[in-house]
């Protein structure tokens, strides 16, 4: 990836060893091919974390970082803030861990081995909603929501669970229900009496295959087995009992859209 226009902090180790491996819990690390042969200086190390975040590490001249008079502090910004927490068990600095503060944050604290102050954060009023949206806990945090008509609702949400793995996430009355599928989410509604219409959702995953057996043991009809298309994905469908479609998809190929047919645009 090409470097983009940011500032990096440049931060003096004692022990570069034990500062790269603690920033690599972190998430940042260099490949293998940016190591030097063995024998060769590898006083300066440019560690990052494929999101655009970068760290560099150097030497630390003789008596820079005295214990307890560490002057450097860093602050990375990440949505994922409780999962960072849990990968440094006893080490968070506040008691509690992770928390919302007066400044706008919610965040944590850790001492690197030089002990430089390392601050790991997101705004509190963008947790958890992308395009900063509102938190708000009676909806989910997704831009895009699709809505499916159901006879029965309650029923419609112990078979998507059974069925498909989908969670719920919220239950109102027996007319109206939320359910998790991954970083999303989808709304089922009470099906007015009449109405016919059914609709098609699709679901991107990272085994199809286990998608298929799944719904297959579970009595589900299967409209299409997996079958690779030539746009890169490996798909399959299936009919859930208000009739509507569910499409998991998983892409197996970085393919260009003009290579199947497809306009950019």
């Amino acid at each position: 990836m090409p470097p983009r226009h940011a500032l990096t902090a440049i931060l003096p180790c004692n022990d570069l060893d034990a500062s790269e491996a603690f920033y690599g819990r972190l998430g940042f690390t260099r490949p293998d091919a940016d190591r030097p042969p063995p024998g060769e200086d590898d006083g300066y190390r440019m560690l990052a974390d494929g999101q655009g975040g970068a760290l560099h590490l150097t030497t630390a001249v003789e008596d820079w970082l005295a214990p307890g008079r560490n002057p450097f502090g860093l602050y990375l910004y990440t949505e994922d803030v409780d999962g960072l927490a849990a990968r440094f068990p006893g080490e968070v600095i506040e008691k509690g861990g992770p928390a919302d503060k007066p400044w706008g944050m919610y965040e944590f604290a850790l001492s690197d081995p030089d002990q430089t102050l390392v601050r790991v954060g997101w705004p509190s009023r963008l947790r958890g909603c992308p395009s900063g949206l509102r938190p708000n806990r009676s909806m989910p945090a997704s831009v895009v929501i699709p809505e499916l008509a159901y006879d029965d609702v309650d029923a419609a949400v112990g078979w998507l669970a059974a069925t498909f793995g989908f969670p719920p996430r919220l239950r109102i009355g027996g007319h109206r229900a939320q359910i998790n599928v991954g970083d999303g989410a989808v709304v089922l509604t009470q099906r007015r009496d009449g109405a016919a219409a059914v609709f098609a959702v699709m679901v991107r995953v990272e085994d199809v295959d286990a998608h298929h057996r799944q719904a297959a043991q579970a009595g589900a009809e299967i409209v299409q087995p997996p079958t690779d298309q030539p746009y890169g994905e490996r798909q399959c469908s299936v009919r859930d009992l208000g009739g509507h479609i569910w499409t998991f998809s998983q892409s197996v190929a970085d393919v260009a859209p003009e290579a199947w047919g497809g306009v950019v645009g």
